[in-house]
């Protein structure tokens, strides 16, 4: 009985090395971690490309004030130093 499970244990060992032989010569490997990397710069990309829209988006929501200079935000209708309005509508 001990010689059967022996002799099972190295046919399956047997098996895994003509398995990992095959694979590792087939190109499988490299096409793995060419695919590894490439997944890897398009997710810094989109990474990169988010934090600069975010940039973006917070540049373009913060204005000065005209009268004295105060950062405000896009939302102010008037400027909360000074009081001058902020309302765009005389045009």
């Amino acid at each position: 009985m001990l010689l059967i499970l022996i002799g099972v244990i190295i046919g399956f060992y047997v098996l895994y090395l003509i398995l990992m032989t095959v694979v590792e010569h087939s190109g499988i490997i490299e096409e793995l971690q060419e695919i590894k990397v490439l997944l890897k710069e398009i997710r810094d990309e989109i990474c990169t490309e988010h934090v600069n829209e975010e940039v973006k988006e917070e540049v373009l929501s913060v204005e000065q004030c005209p009268a004295c200079g105060i950062t405000l935000a896009e939302t102010n209708e008037a400027c909360p130093s000074c009081g001058l309005s902020l309302n765009n509508e005389e045009e």
